[in-house]
């Protein structure tokens, strides 16, 4: 009688960690996810900063001002998408690896909304193209519109002409990311 009753407080203390385990990853998710939807309202900021300095420092300064917000948006779109990718993982940790260790355990399904609410939906395509597209016009449109200001101003020259041929490539490479995490398909394949 001895053993059943350890084995039974044994299960239990198995739960109780993975229940401890689950709670820690859900509040990560949920700063990551605070974060990750405050992100848009602060690449806002940073652009509107860089503008109104370059409508304070005069006209001298305003071309070379261009080539600060690449650098602003970039730096901000990776850390959402890096923010991003980390929500999801936890989210597969969770479906995948944690939520059936504990069915084992308890004999039953356990944290169903972890998988139903990321069942296919008719509108989850529409959903995930329209997060692309928003993506894509706030993390590469601007810097890329701001780069072709400055290609186009008369101060496009020597050194900063190299700079921003490095920031079109951040930007360039960022696009492919935000694609590539996208989980929207075409085909068979991935974005792009």
């Amino acid at each position: 009688m001895t053993a059943p009753r350890n084995a039974h407080l044994a299960a239990g203390v198995v739960v109780d960690l993975h229940r401890a385990e689950y709670t820690e990853l859900k509040d990560e998710q949920r700063t990551r996810m605070t974060i990750r939807d405050n992100l848009g309202y602060a690449t806002w900021a940073g652009i509107g900063l860089v503008l109104a300095a370059g409508r304070f420092t005069g006209p001298a300064a305003s071309p070379v001002l261009w080539l600060a917000l690449p650098v602003v948006v970039v730096v901000l779109g990776w850390t959402r998408i890096q923010n991003d990718l980390k929500i999801t993982r936890i989210g597969q940790y969770i479906r995948e690896d944690l939520a059936p260790r504990v069915s084992a355990v308890v004999g039953a399904p356990v944290w169903g909304w972890e998988t139903a609410h990321n069942a296919p939906d008719t509108r989850r395509q529409l959903r995930m193209w329209c997060q692309l597209i928003a993506d894509l016009a706030l993390y590469t449109f601007v810097p890329t519109a701001a780069l072709a200001a400055y290609w186009t101003s008369a101060d496009s020259v020597g050194l900063w002409v190299a700079v921003s041929v490095f920031e079109a490539t951040a930007v360039a490479g960022l696009a492919a990311v935000i694609c590539l995490h996208s989980g929207v398909r075409l085909g068979g394949g991935g974005c792009g």
